[in-house]
């Protein structure tokens, strides 16, 4: 373990490379994953509020879970949509690139996300869910490729771990943001 370490401190660049992609790619995946639970109250107050502000109607307890299991399912849905879009991505920009222009996918969805109460529109919620699974699917993928990529062959084990790392860092994160 100790040679591996060593080997690591060595490469100052491919420090650099797992901290800024860890950041950029999978951390935002683990936290996309657990940020949700905390802010459901509110998020279920504005989907009841939207209702009654656009239709007048007030709705039963059981459409707004259906709402709400929608919004945060389709995540996944995003997620899918991002992993089969990640080859073609990858292939035509590169994957640093693809990493780099796959935060403003984020961005967007964040800023609508943000938006969402001031706009008193869940929807814009449902879609800023979208955006972060498309990020969330081609993240992982060009995450995983450029890291094990840019790494000595020495150590590409160690360095593929972390990317499992930055995933639990982002689930604790979003869990710790929701206390």
């Amino acid at each position: 373990m100790s040679q591996y370490l060593t080997l690591l401190l060595d490469c100052p660049v491919i420090i650099a490379a797992i901290f800024v992609s860890g950041i950029g790619g999978t951390f935002q995946y683990g936290f996309c994953v657990s940020v949700m639970t905390s802010p459901s109250v509110f998020i279920k107050g504005l989907v009841n509020q939207t209702c009654l502000q656009r239709y007048n109607v007030s709705l039963d307890q059981w459409q707004i879970s259906l709402i709400w299991s929608f919004t945060v399912s389709i995540f996944c849905i995003g997620g899918l949509l991002g992993s089969l879009l990640a080859g073609p991505l990858i292939s035509k920009y590169g994957r640093k690139q693809c990493l780099l222009l796959n935060n403003f996918v984020a961005i967007f969805g964040a800023l609508l996300m943000l938006l969402s109460q001031k706009a008193t529109s869940f929807e814009m919620i449902m879609v800023g869910r979208l955006l972060y699974g498309i990020n969330s699917g081609v993240s992982l993928s060009a995450h995983t490729m450029y890291l094990v990529e840019c790494a000595p062959k020495r150590l590409r084990g160690m360095v593929g771990v972390t990317i499992a790392t930055f995933i639990s860092l982002g689930k604790f994160c979003g869990q710790l943001l929701g206390i």
